[in-house]
């Protein structure tokens, strides 16, 4: 079973994530549009660590 903590941190990621994908849909040029999917991309692979890590 995981820890509260744990299952708090994934959750808070996940709504990182939402918001930056949303976010992107609010961009207004190719640079900043650029930046949102950099952002997405490393919210993912920070919750695929924390995930791997969990599982250790």
């Amino acid at each position: 079973m995981r820890n509260v903590k744990v299952l708090d941190a994934f959750n808070a990621l996940n709504k990182i994530q939402s918001l930056a994908a949303a976010a992107g849909f609010l961009t207004s040029s190719e640079e900043e549009e650029e930046m949102c999917f950099r952002l997405v991309d490393l919210i993912e692979r920070i919750a695929r660590e924390a995930a791997e890590a969990d599982h250790g």
